[in-house]
């Protein structure tokens, strides 16, 4: 009996693996381009969709972003108002317009709470975006959260404080003056061209950091990858902490500084004159120029330290 349902069991799910076959074969040979069963969709899409949005910024101190799964890039603007687009390559609803709504001095940015239908299978590509035009004349905070999505912050733009937090995705800027910024993804690279601030915050657990000019003070630190940074200048402190990758920095030798490196399974190198405090070279000190100094810490699990002019 056992065996009986083994093999009727088996019977079953090969006449539906071989409709499912044929099917998709009709749909190849006839060019559909998709296929839906039960949420199953297969195929590819491009933005199709897209809808506008515009918010006075009168008596507004923070601009909020709370989005799950849309890219988000932000351009500086010269209109007075905010202006929101919001692009998908599905068709989008009147359920799925964005929530902009003020509270306070604060204006929020939001998708709308839905109950998403469970999918075994997604084979198209979705392609979601929403680009933020920011009035030149609004120089106060901006918050971007995103689950899953890259965040891109075109050409110059100043701020008072700018907070980004990611789940999945990379964040991607070019020049940034700022007093305070914080960059925190799980999973995703930080690449900044250049960022003028008073105080910074800037992590990933799993993906590199590379930052082509900073300034302040503050920390860098990456759980699984490395760390490229050059510092223009330094107001106190600079504090970077790799657990798995590379660390590697450039200093201007104008900069009178001091530098304490640590790296339990790696080396430590440098063109300025090294102190090393052992014999296996991987805890090392750098005094710079002259009093008062600036503090660099840097300490890596497993990898190297390259400190450089």
């Amino acid at each position: 009996m056992e065996k009986k349902l083994k093999l009727i069991s088996i019977t079953l799910w090969s006449i539906i693996a071989i409709s499912l076959s044929i099917y998709l074969i009709y749909v190849i040979k006839n060019n559909t381009g998709s296929f839906k069963f039960n949420q199953i969709n297969f195929g590819s899409s491009s933005e199709s969709s897209k809808k506008d949005y515009s918010a006075s910024l009168d008596g507004v101190d923070q601009i909020k972003l709370d989005l799950v799964s849309y890219d988000v890039v932000v351009y500086p603007s010269d209109d007075k108002e905010l202006k929101v687009i919001q692009y998908s390559s599905q068709e989008i609803g009147e359920d799925d317009k964005l929530i902009i709504s003020k509270d306070g001095d604060s204006l929020s940015i939001k998708e709308p709470n839905k109950n998403f239908s469970f999918s075994f299978f997604n084979f198209e590509s979705f392609t979601r975006k929403v680009e933020l035009y920011l009035p030149k004349e609004y120089v106060k905070d901006l918050d971007v959260n995103t689950t899953s999505g890259d965040i891109f912050i075109d050409s110059d733009i100043t701020l008072t404080s700018l907070d980004s937090t990611q789940v999945s995705g990379d964040f991607t800027s070019k020049n940034i003056n700022v007093d305070d910024i914080s960059v925190i993804s799980t999973s995703g690279d930080i690449e900044i061209e250049d960022v003028l601030t008073k105080s910074y915050t800037i992590k990933t657990i799993s993906g590199d950091v590379n930052i082509n000019s900073i300034s302040g003070s503050g920390k860098v630190g990456s759980t699984s990858g490395d760390i490229e940074i050059e510092y223009s200048d330094i107001a106190e402190y600079a504090s970077l902490n790799s657990v798995s990758g590379d660390i590697d920095i450039i200093v201007p030798d104008a900069i009178s500084f001091e530098f304490d490196g640590n790296s339990v399974s790696g080396d430590i190198d440098s063109d300025f004159d090294l102190n090393y405090k052992n014999k296996n070279g991987n805890k090392a000190a750098i005094q710079n120029g002259e009093a008062p100094y600036k503090k660099i810490d840097a300490s890596t699990t497993s990898g190297d330290i390259n400190i450089r002019k």
